[in-house]
């Protein structure tokens, strides 16, 4: 898992260095993605919790919650995933997520699924947006 958290928060590095079309905010709140390194140096201990990993986890995951609003591009042609429509979906899906995973650890429930479901949620949504880009440039140049 520890590599796992390394590799995710490379990518969100990499994603935002990368990402021109993106609003800076934007950019820099994926770039806060690299808190995922902070969780994997302070991993959840066997019992009980660890206020380091959680500082850490719930740091990471404002910043990934909120990258896709600020990274909107509100005027011009822009790629339909940095339109503010799309971009309030997933910040909504992914908050309401961080919701039902605070539930679920208080009930003791399903705060497992709760936690892969926002994680894969915060994950995948760059690659949509760096597709969506590609994509908008390909119909770009095409048009030109």
């Amino acid at each position: 898992m520890t590599g796992a958290f390394l590799g995710l928060g490379a990518c969100h590095l990499v994603t935002a260095w990368g990402l021109r079309a993106a609003r800076p905010a934007g950019r820099l709140a994926l770039a806060g993605g690299v808190v995922a390194l902070v969780v994997a140096l302070f991993p959840v201990p066997l019992s009980g919790g660890s206020m380091r990993h959680g500082s850490a986890a719930a740091a990471g995951f404002a910043l990934l919650a909120a990258w896709p609003v600020l990274a909107v591009v509100p005027d011009g042609p822009a790629p339909w995933a940095l339109r503010p429509v799309p971009a309030v979906a997933v910040t909504t899906a992914m908050t309401l997520g961080a919701g039902w995973f605070l539930v679920e650890t208080e009930r003791h429930g399903t705060a497992g699924i709760a936690e892969r479901s926002v994680t894969f949620l915060q994950a995948l949504w760059p690659l949509v947006v760096v597709a969506s880009c590609l994509l908008h440039r390909q119909r770009a140049d095409a048009a030109a």
